[in-house]
């Protein structure tokens, strides 16, 4: 249930954003996804956001360059394997969540 901004300060869950919303930051979204977590992979979480994501999933690192998750100096690893994720690929391929940047699917 990861909030997601959109531009105009709404918040939805990861899973209700829809094609054609617009994130915070100006984000156009281009693509909606869910898929069955088959390696049953935990979350991780970074201080910052509300964010739970698999420690694969690029975010931007203290020097500003893209790394995974599970590669940060202030990673979470939870306890929390969901079913399903969900992600998203978006105009200018970020995903704006607190005060992270994460590269979208396309990453």
């Amino acid at each position: 249930d990861t909030p997601v901004e959109l531009a105009d300060g709404q918040l939805k869950a990861m899973q209700e954003v829809g094609l054609g919303d617009v994130l915070k930051g100006g984000s156009l979204v281009t693509g909606v996804m869910q898929f069955q977590n088959v390696t049953e992979s935990p979350m991780c979480r970074l201080p910052g956001s509300d964010a739970r994501v698999s420690g694969t999933h690029l975010v931007q690192g203290p020097d500003g360059l893209f790394i995974p998750v599970a590669e940060h100096p202030e990673v979470e690893v939870t306890t929390e394997i969901p079913d399903v994720v969900y992600s998203l690929t978006t105009s200018d391929h970020l995903i704006r969540l607190g005060s992270r940047v994460f590269w979208d699917y396309e990453d």
